[in-house]
């Protein structure tokens, strides 16, 4: 998955992030397929705006999320609208 950050394989946590923003898509009624594709791109391209290395805390690369989401999740998905935080 685009984008390759190596960093990202040894750093504890993202498997559960992986699969908690999964099953988000899948609940938001995308595609089982489709979500998994959007959730490990979501995950490399927040390893890469969290400039991750393997002293990386998974948190760093989960606080880019937003971001990620603003800038990429229409593109990937098609889904152009992302609720406020309450």
């Amino acid at each position: 998955t685009e984008p390759n950050i190596p960093e990202l394989e040894a750093i504890g946590g993202t498997g559960d992030t992986i699969t908690g923003l999964v099953a988000a898509f899948a609940y938001a009624e995308l595609e089982l397929h489709e979500a998994a594709i959007i959730a490990a791109r979501a995950n490399r391209m927040a390893g890469k705006y969290a400039q991750a290395t393997p002293g990386t805390r998974v948190w760093q690369i989960i606080s880019q999320f937003p971001a990620i989401f603003k800038e990429y999740l229409c593109e990937w998905s098609g889904v152009c609208y992302v609720a406020p935080n309450r």
